[in-house]
């Protein structure tokens, strides 16, 4: 056999591989999307409140 045909019988298997595993994962990459969407809001409603406490703080210190 050639070179350049072993090279391109070995592109082709990698290619498939790597659509198979891609159509495996991408239901587990969906799933952790999901969650992170929920982890991210849920970490910039702490933050918001965080903020409007030291505002609050800091303002009543100014204050007085």
């Amino acid at each position: 056999m050639n070179d350049d045909r072993v090279v391109r019988r070995l592109n082709v298997v990698i290619v498939l591989l790597s659509a198979i595993v891609i159509l495996v994962a991408m239901p587990h990459f969906l799933f952790v999307f999901e969650h992170l969407t929920r982890l991210f809001q849920a970490v910039i409603a702490a933050l918001g409140t965080i903020g409007v406490f030291a505002l609050i703080q800091r303002y009543r210190t100014v204050r007085n």
